[in-house]
């Protein structure tokens, strides 16, 4: 990776920041980062192995039988609730992309370069991250909010792309992810927990995975599930 070739920003605050926090997480769902080496313009980074590609990979060949699914949302799950409970560490950018496969097919969490420190839920935080369609409503209404909420929805919204192949709430055709009035609407789907999965896919799920769904996806970040709870649902006990 070519200094100058990447933006300041991104060499100055968030590769600090990725290899600080992939380097401190130790979990067999997470991806091991060895080290990063600057040298003569250039970042080296020497990582863990991932030979299966992305789970992005996969979904965008079409939805993902339920099983599958919950191997490796189980798999994110724990690792995600090390990075909450053991590390106070949040995400802030799940999503398929950053989740890759080893050689096994097991799931790693990877690209932690949003991520962030927190001593307590109640420490709110401010800083816009993320992508659109994985932000949780109080994160598109640019307040305060508690990250650990955040990156529990963007779990949900992981697991409805899985099983759907599509995203649960979508910004309208006609408009694009700077287009202030199709991202109000958006958030207006949010906020009313509307969402219906395809309709050849939802007859084939079981009321547990959609249930699941349902308490990731909750609008009120108080009344949403965490990772604790999410590891003792039933569809994710079975």
């Amino acid at each position: 990776m070519h200094v100058e070739r990447i933006e300041p920003l991104i060499a100055t605050k968030f590769l600090p920041r990725e290899f600080e926090t992939s380097t401190k997480i130790k979990h067999k769902y997470v991806l091991d980062v060895y080290d990063i080496i600057h040298s003569n313009k250039c970042y080296y980074i020497f990582m863990e192995f991932a030979p299966g590609g992305s789970l992005f990979s996969h979904v965008k060949k079409g939805p993902i039988e339920e099983s599958k699914t919950r191997f490796w949302f189980k798999q994110c799950t724990e690792g995600l609730n090390c990075m909450h409970v053991e590390y106070k560490i949040c995400h802030r950018d799940i999503k398929p992309d950053n989740v890759l496969l080893d050689a096994n097919g097991n799931c790693k969490l990877s690209d932690f370069g949003f991520s962030k420190c927190n001593d307590s839920e109640d420490d709110l935080t401010g800083t816009v991250c993320g992508t659109l369609p994985y932000e949780a409503p109080e994160l598109i209404k640019a307040g305060p909010y508690n990250p650990f909420a955040v990156d529990v929805w963007a779990m949900g919204c992981m697991l409805f792309v899985l099983l759907n192949s599509d995203f649960p709430f979508k910004i309208p055709k006609k408009g694009n992810t700077k287009d202030t009035e199709a991202i109000r609407a958006m958030l207006k789907q949010q906020l009313s927990a509307e969402f219906e999965h395809r309709k050849e896919v939802a007859e084939k799920l079981s009321p547990q995975v959609q249930d699941l769904c349902k308490k990731c996806l909750r609008p009120d970040p108080k009344a949403r599930y965490n990772t604790k709870r999410m590891l003792a649902h039933p569809w994710l006990r079975r």
